[in-house]
């Protein structure tokens, strides 16, 4: 997420405040850390994050979920912008997550089958289908895309990446019978 970005939801958050009586200072103390999308950082933001004692997490994200998730399974952490938790087996179920963990999912599983479904009638000649994604989450997507393929007449190929050189690679790689593109 870029600067722009998080001021802008930054400010969406502080604009909640006076209707809850919160004042920056007297009753609320909020410390922001921003990873940049730099993994290598996330594992000293989340140590931080913990080391301050706070009594609530709000992370943005799955990778930097994850390192938050490593660092402590006692604070209260709520997650946005993460897909498919349950898939990613982030939580056991959104609507009882249980533990520490809870918060707001950006897409449902049902999503992958109108993506696909979407594909389909804005090119409806398309039989092969590659969906890219990081093997860590998805899944409930993922599997809808594959259960709705057969119906729509597609196959579906599947790569799987986690950075930037990742990508590359899946993007490069063959199909099975060596044709196309992965």
């Amino acid at each position: 997420m870029g600067d722009f970005d998080s001021a802008l939801r930054i400010k969406a958050f502080k604009s909640a405040w006076p209707a809850l009586g919160w004042v920056e200072g007297r009753n609320v103390h909020i410390d922001y850390h921003f990873a940049a999308g730099n993994p290598d950082s996330f594992r000293s933001h989340a140590a931080a994050l913990v080391a301050a004692m706070p009594e609530v997490i709000l992370v943005g994200g799955t990778s930097i979920l994850a390192a938050v998730r490593q660092a402590t399974q006692s604070i209260p952490t709520v997650f946005v912008g993460i897909s498919d938790p349950e898939g990613a087996a982030v939580v056991a179920n959104l609507s009882r997550p249980g533990g520490n963990l809870t918060g707001f999912a950006n897409f449902e599983p049902a999503i992958g089958g109108k993506w696909l479904q979407t594909l389909k009638e804005v090119a409806p000649n398309v039989t092969r289908v590659a969906v890219l994604r990081n093997p860590d989450g998805l899944k409930g997507i993922m599997t809808t895309i594959e259960n709705w393929a057969p119906a729509l007449g597609v196959e579906v190929l599947e790569g799987s990446a986690r950075n930037a050189e990742e990508i590359g690679a899946a993007s490069s790689a063959r199909s099975p019978d060596g044709r196309t593109p992965v």
